[in-house]
């Protein structure tokens, strides 16, 4: 006998193929899925670490500007005090000593000449005394030129003068200071 199957076998095989491709597809599709959001989330991860050191960095770049500028301050003081050390050893480049000065003046006396005042300021030392001659004046002032820090050595005033009945010559000479120190 002869039997005819009408189910049509290969309708079936065709459709549990479909569905089996499909599922596969759908697996895989997952499975794809899945890679992508764990590729993502390594990534995140990635970006939020390297973002932490860049903040890390940033902050130590901070630091070291502080220190920089503080740096920087101090050099600007240092700069300052060395600038204020130059002008205070120049000052005292320039300046003499009174005591020094005097000295020098008293060993510049001829025997005939006597002070009787002595003044001076910055620029100038104004002296003030009588000579029994006026050449013991010229004397004085030629002395006065051999010391280093006294220049435009000039008579401002002479004239004469009675001291217990002796003539004598009542001057004052002016003198510019040169500004060199004495020792």
């Amino acid at each position: 006998m002869i039997k005819i199957n009408l189910l049509d076998y290969r309708k079936i095989k065709r459709k549990e193929g479909i569905q089996k491709e499909i599922l596969i597809s759908l697996l895989i599709l997952v499975l794809l899925l899945g890679g992508i959001g764990g590729f993502s989330y390594q990534q995140r991860s990635e970006i939020v670490r390297i973002n932490g050191e860049i903040k890390k960095v940033e902050d130590k770049l901070n630091d070291i500007k502080k220190v920089v500028d503080a740096v920087k301050e101090f050099e600007e003081k240092k700069k300052r005090l060395e600038h204020i050390i130059n002008v205070i050893s120049g000052l005292r480049a320039n300046q003499t000593n009174p005591a020094s000065i005097m000295d020098d003046i008293n060993m510049s006396l001829p025997n005939e000449i006597w002070l009787t005042s002595f003044s001076e300021d910055a620029l100038m030392i104004k002296l003030q005394g009588f000579s029994f001659s006026d050449p013991g004046i010229a004397v004085f002032m030629k002395n006065l030129e051999r010391l280093r820090y006294l220049s435009n050595i000039e008579l401002q005033e002479s004239k004469q003068a009675s001291i217990q009945g002796e003539k004598v010559r009542n001057f004052v000479i002016n003198c510019e200071r040169k500004g060199k120190e004495i020792k």
